[in-house]
């Protein structure tokens, strides 16, 4: 198929044609089979789009589509304002229930212990510096 008649046939369907370019086209179209096919093929699509009666949107479209997006933001706004609250009041009730368990091992850590002290409220004994030596100590066996 020749690509100035294939040129000429498209504008065709858009801008009228020169006489000599009209001449061109009405040659190669009597000349090639495949263009003629061609021709009918645009021909039919044209008015398969021509016909094709898509409504259009409704008056205030946008204003609808906002106000509803709006509307969403703030029911999402409302959903994350109800976890958060809903959060930081489980999260009361946890840390009340820690502190509660916190001064109980303290207090019986303190009463066993017989007073408030470092070894008492972590219920371990007081270490000495010799002790500390004692426990791992790579220098020990170099000294002795």
């Amino acid at each position: 198929m020749d690509q100035k008649a294939l040129e000429l046939l498209y504008r065709s369907f858009d801008a009228p044609l020169t006489p000599e370019e009209q001449r061109q086209l009405r040659e190669a179209l009597e000349k090639s089979r495949e263009l003629r096919q061609e021709q009918e093929e645009i021909a039919t699509m044209r008015r398969a789009v021509s016909q094709n009666t898509v409504p259009g949107f409704e008056p205030f479209f946008a204003e609808r589509v906002m106000r509803r997006i709006h509307a969403g933001a703030e029911t999402g706004r409302k959903r994350g304002e109800d976890f958060s609250s809903s959060l930081a009041w489980s999260f009361r009730r946890i840390a009340m229930a820690g502190a509660i368990a916190a001064l109980l091992l303290l207090a019986n850590n303190i009463y066993r212990g017989g007073g408030i002290s470092v070894s008492a409220i972590f219920a371990m004994p007081q270490l000495t510096i010799e002790d500390a030596w004692a426990l791992n100590n790579p220098l020990e066996g170099e000294l002795k």
